[in-house]
């Protein structure tokens, strides 16, 4: 069972029961660094099924969390996280004429979120399930570069920013039985409140529309003594954009085709 970390040594070096009863419930600074693996995909409007274009490739990842999720017993839990991202991704896509070009996208961004919920007891002793909801804001560029078309006739790339409003419900479990390892499993449903996309160099303000979309994230982590613990984060994120109104812009009427992000990725943490 994944949330049972080294259940064989456990039982071999000590009762269960003593963690619960030394658990700590007080909050908990995060200072985590990472790696997550970015795709970005946007569709034809007028060729349902159709690929447009494609970027996928590694971003860096730094972030500061809060949160009482140690809490050994049932109450009020709550979390809040600040990320900062960025990246060099590869673009592989098409010009206006539907010429293929292949470049290279700029992606940095930040992020802020908070959830808050309730920590029911289950039947199962030593676990508890979280119920939470939560609101948050994103913003980020995406700046793609200039490159060469298949013709190798040049193409001028653009910036386009990005800033996402959202709201965030989902459920978690979590072993409280331990108190040198920990583990936690949440997975919810992630709904984009506003979508704003500004493209200075066209002079263009789209607003695409916005579908439900998943995340999760599992963390494990191991006390080390000192009232600190070291772990890991996997995570998963994503965006399910749809196409926006037109929009006026210095080439006359532009629109955002449907798009769609996912994240995967992983952080280490040191928790204080």
């Amino acid at each position: 069972m994944i949330l049972r970390p080294l259940l064989i040594l456990a039982l071999a070096t000590g009762p269960l029961g003593a963690a619960a009863e030394t658990a700590n419930s007080a909050p908990r600074i995060g200072l985590h660094l990472g790696v997550e693996q970015f795709e970005w995909s946007e569709l034809d409007p007028d060729q349902p099924g159709r690929q447009l274009l494609e970027e996928s490739g590694p971003r860096l990842t730094a972030s500061v969390t809060l949160d009482n999720f140690l809490r050994a017993s049932e109450g009020v839990v709550y979390a809040l996280e600040a990320r900062g991202y960025y990246g060099e991704v590869d673009y592989d896509g098409e010009t206006n004429a539907g010429v293929p070009v292949r470049t290279e996208v700029e992606y940095g961004g930040i992020l802020a979120e908070g959830r808050a919920g309730y920590r029911f007891p289950l039947v199962w002793p030593g676990y508890g399930l979280d119920l939470l909801g939560g609101l948050g804001a994103e913003r980020w560029s995406r700046d793609i570069q200039d490159a060469f078309d298949a013709n190798g006739n040049p193409v001028v790339g653009y910036e386009e920013v990005y800033t996402v409003t959202f709201a965030k419900a989902g459920l978690a479990l979590t072993d409280m039985t331990f108190e040198e390892w920990f583990g936690r499993l949440e997975a919810g449903v992630r709904y984009p409140l506003s979508v704003d996309e500004r493209i200075d160099a066209l002079n263009a303000d789209l607003s695409p529309g916005a579908d439900p979309s998943w995340y999760a994230a599992y963390e494990i982590s191991k006390r080390t003594g000192g009232g600190t613990r070291m772990g890991l984060t996997l995570y998963y994120d994503s965006y399910r954009l749809t196409q926006s109104p037109t929009a006026s812009s210095t080439l006359g009427l532009v629109r955002q085709p449907e798009s769609d992000m996912d994240v995967i990725g992983v952080r280490f943490g040191v928790f204080l």
